[in-house]
């Protein structure tokens, strides 16, 4: 919630099983480039998208997404601590 984004790695098949709630969801491949992005996957949807190396996931929303063939930089960093 609040703008958080889950990164899952490695992914690259994502299920929304038992999920309550739509989200969007985005296949990056390991040089970073965005692969596959879709929004407001429903709950009990499945997608998966061939040479993913991770996927990002956030619940639903009308903010600006990341799109195919944009370029991500992903940093990791403890929760907790700065940003």
């Amino acid at each position: 919630q609040n703008g958080e984004v889950l990164l899952l790695q490695p992914c690259n098949s994502i299920h929304c099983y038992g999920m309550r709630r739509k989200i969007d969801v985005a296949f990056i491949a390991a040089d970073g480039r965005v692969l596959k992005s879709l929004r407001a996957l429903r709950p009990g949807q499945t997608s998966s998208q061939q040479g993913a190396w991770a996927c990002l996931e956030r619940y639903a929303s009308s903010e600006a997404w990341v799109e195919v063939g944009e370029c991500m930089e992903i940093n990791l960093v403890k929760k907790g601590e700065g940003k």
